[in-house]
């Protein structure tokens, strides 16, 4: 495209077109990580929805990511990546957490109050339970998706674009706060589900999988754009490795003052069991 035009816009238009495109393919996706997950026959539900959040997971990052990483490793063209990269996050940051979830459904809320113009409190408050009732339900793991495509665009070519992770950030202090107008006035109140805490398990593995495919991506990424020789990027990719492995050694999963506290709150509940068992009077 660089070298048909240089027109700025022409030149950025396959990463929108894309983005177009990967909208439209993302209930596709969906539907087969499904149909593939019932097929499995999983015979254990929290097995069935691990597999399921995984393969979600898998097809939605290599349909958002597939145009960067066939840039980067087929095409070669580091500065175009950069170029497509940069409109990539500016459309995340401003599109997603703005635009659709803020400035859509409260152009949509007021509409829809000019449409109803109630004459009494009743019939009003009775709209606004419909409203609310009719609202969509949020999901876990969708949230989850939506941090995992950013930490996967953003880390994966930090190599050749570190300026990607501080756009991310950016794009993560913007989505606290338009998640929270979302939260609150244009979806239902998220409530916890029995399957939040095999969803969380599955998406600490694909994050965990993340980290280590950025690892290698980016080693791949300076042995194109240096002149390293291989056997200098295999060291390298191996050291990175072994400290990464070593932090996730060396930082627990969880805070040592929060383990205490639940140890401590075991033994009292055990404690107060105990004594509620001996001071039962038995029935005679």
């Amino acid at each position: 495209v660089e070298l048909m035009t240089s027109d700025v816009f022409l030149q950025n238009a396959p990463v929108v077109l894309y983005l177009a495109v990967v909208g439209a393919l993302q209930g596709v996706y969906d539907d087969a990580a499904e149909w593939l997950t019932h097929r499995e026959g999983h015979q254990v539900y929290s097995e069935f929805v691990k597999s399921l959040t995984v393969k979600k997971a898998f097809f939605q990052l290599m349909n958002y990511l597939g145009w960067f990483l066939y840039l980067a490793f087929w095409v070669q063209d580091i500065e175009y990546l950069r170029n497509q990269l940069m409109v990539f996050l500016a459309c995340k940051m401003l599109v997603i957490p703005v635009a659709t979830d803020i400035v859509i459904p409260h152009v949509r809320g007021k509409l829809r109050g000019v449409e109803h113009q109630e004459s009494n409190r009743e019939d009003k408050f009775r709209r606004e339970i419909e409203d609310q009732w009719a609202s969509p339900t949020p999901e876990l793991s969708n949230e989850y998706q939506e941090l995992a495509i950013v930490f996967a665009s953003a880390t994966f070519f930090a190599g050749v674009f570190p300026i990607g992770l501080p756009l991310s950030l950016v794009h993560l202090m913007l989505s606290m706060w338009s998640d929270c107008y979302k939260m609150f006035f244009t979806t239902r109140r998220m409530l916890p589900h029995p399957e939040d805490g095999i969803v969380f398990e599955a998406w600490q593995a694909v994050f965990e999988a993340l980290s280590v495919i950025a690892v290698v991506t980016n080693c791949a990424l300076i042995r194109i754009v240096s002149e390293c020789s291989m056997l200098q990027i295999v060291v390298l990719e191996h050291l990175l490795l072994f400290f990464k492995a070593y932090l996730s050694y060396s930082i627990p999963d969880c805070p040592e003052w929060l383990t205490r506290q639940d140890i401590l709150r075991d033994q009292q509940d055990r404690i107060s069991r105990s004594h509620w068992s001996l001071t039962r009077v038995p029935n005679l």
